[in-house]
This record gives structure tokens, sequence and C-alpha cells, in this order.
């Protein structure tokens, strides 16, 4: 994160949730507000908003007198958030489909083939490109409240795919063909077809990262 002068509560609420979504602040890091407004340039007020901000939408956990503590996430919770998508992106996803320009499907399109020339594509690479193409495809629904929810929910899990890698966990084959099967049905205006792919993607994603979740839960029993 970089220093700035006097930042906004949102500007500083963008920032520390962007850092724990790149794993750059870890599971259980304490958050200080005096070093935060001191980074940032500002005084408690603004960090105590943007960290009563983050505790609200699941990120960290705010105790008195200690601060704030970065959230992890259960094998519990995961399904959960999953379900959410599940039950919210095939909606944004159908919504869109009739208003997806010309331009937003090549701009899919070219997303799909930069995932698939990298060979050497790191696993926090790779989910950041595989957000970017459900983000484009869901670009032509009007419903800005699912869309910015869609976006919380990504950044509760990506921290855990940014790390998939040192577990050998990798679904880039699978997902990647399920990628463009959603796309050649949007191509198709195929909404029943391209809301089925959509949910078993994510179904999967589902199990992938529960699995991952449990495992670490076990290693430290």
């Amino acid at each position: 994160m970089q220093k700035r002068g006097q930042s906004t509560v949102s500007n500083i609420y963008d920032e520390l949730r962007q850092a724990i979504a790149k794993g750059e602040l870890r599971e259980g890091e304490q958050l200080k507000q005096a070093a935060i407004g001191e980074q940032f340039g500002v005084s408690k007020i603004p960090v105590r908003e943007a960290l009563t901000m983050l505790e609200a939408d699941g990120f960290v956990t705010l105790t008195a007198g200690k601060g704030a503590t970065v959230n992890g996430l259960s094998a519990a919770e995961a399904e959960e958030i999953y379900l959410m998508r599940i039950g919210l992106e095939p909606l944004v996803l159908r919504h869109s489909l009739p208003n997806l320009s010309v331009i937003g499907l090549a701009r899919a399109e070219s997303i799909l083939h930069t995932i698939q020339s990298l060979d050497d594509i790191t696993q926090e690479q790779w989910h950041m490109l595989d957000h970017e193409f459900h983000t484009t495809l869901y670009q032509g629904s009007p419903h800005e409240r699912m869309k910015r929810t869609v976006k919380l929910l990504h950044d509760n899990l990506a921290r855990y795919f940014a790390i998939y890698k040192s577990y050998g966990m990798s679904f880039r084959t699978e997902s990647d063909a399920e990628h463009r099967q959603i796309l050649e049905a949007c191509k198709a205006k195929d909404g029943e077809r391209a809301c089925a792919i959509l949910n078993q993607h994510l179904e999967h994603g589902s199990r992938k990262l529960q699995t991952f979740l449990q495992n670490g839960e076990r290693r430290n029993e």
C-alpha cells in the first residue's frame, strides 16, 4: 500500500480491502489504528470508520482496546459465500446477456486467450483474470448493487486462491474449459445453458476451496 496525504474513509477502506484480498495483509494480522492513520496521513477517526466498514463486510474483527484483526475463513464460511455466489451470479449473467455487446464478448474472448497463452501464469494472476472474465460478462446487467455484491464476495475469497499453488491445488484445466463453454453459450445468446454451466463452474470452485480449507483446519488441530 502506498502512503497518501488526506485520504477519505473510502480510500482507506478500498486500500485495506484490496491488501487483504491480495494476501498482503494475512489472516490473524493486527491492524493498528495509529499506524494506519500515520500511513495515510489522517487521524484515527476515518481509520476507525474504515475498519468498521471492513468488519461489516467480513474482512476484519474489531476488539475494544486491541484494534482490528484480519479475519480467516472456515470451510463452512466458504461454502456459505459460494452459496450466495451460486444464487446471485447466474441471475446477474441472465440480466446481462441481452445487453452484452460484441465488444464485451470480444473482451471476454481476449481474456481467455491471455489465460491460455501464459504457461507460467501464477495462481494469483489466473484468479485475477478469472474474475475479470466473469466481470466482463456481467457488465450488461443494469443491477449495480448486485454487481457490487458479487465483487464483495469475490474479494472475501480471493486471498485464498492466491495461496492455492503452495498447497499443490490447481483446477485450471477444468475451469478454463468451463469458461470457454460459458462464453460460447453467451455468444449464442443461450441464457439457460450459460447459467447452467456457470452454476456448475461455481460449484466446482466451492468444493475445491472447501477441501483446501478443511485440510488447513486439520493441519492446525
